[in-house]
């Protein structure tokens, strides 16, 4: 993960904090994670760390949303609602937030999950779809 505060310009790392696969315990930050949504109302940051490119599924099989309010420089995981025993991938399109402190993201085994609360707490929609590609979100 990489942010630039400059236009492009240059970049710096921000996965301190995304921890996954062996150093899930804390040991070393993740390199790799699908997706990244931003809510423009809470101003918090939201990713899905990977296992690895290889294995593109949480690790343990544990699905934590990651988020930042502070523009990347720490992270907390969010799993309240969240399955421990997921071995799903979440794509690069495939998460969103509406502006206004929702977040949702599909899987790709076809489950659909939304925070009302920016993150706080996790819900699975009762619905199961194929493999989801892309999710949008907004507030009319």
């Amino acid at each position: 993960m990489f942010r630039s505060r400059n236009g492009g310009d240059s970049w710096e790392r921000i996965e301190n904090g995304l921890f996954t696969g062996r150093a899930f315990g804390g040991q070393a930050p993740s390199a790799f994670g699908f997706p990244l949504a931003f809510d423009a109302m809470t101003r918090t940051l939201f990713a899905v760390p990977l296992e690895s490119d290889e294995v593109r599924m949480p690790p343990g099989g544990a699905l934590r949303v990651f988020r930042s309010r502070n523009g990347g420089d720490s992270w907390e995981a969010t799993s309240k609602g969240l399955p421990t025993d997921a071995f799903v991938g979440v794509l690069r399109t495939s998460m969103a937030a509406d502006g206004a402190g929702g977040v949702y993201f599909g899987t790709t085994g076809g489950s659909l999950y939304a925070s009302r609360d920016a993150g706080d707490s996790w819900e699975k929609l009762p619905l199961t779809l194929p493999r989801i590609h892309c999710v949008a979100a907004f507030v009319d």
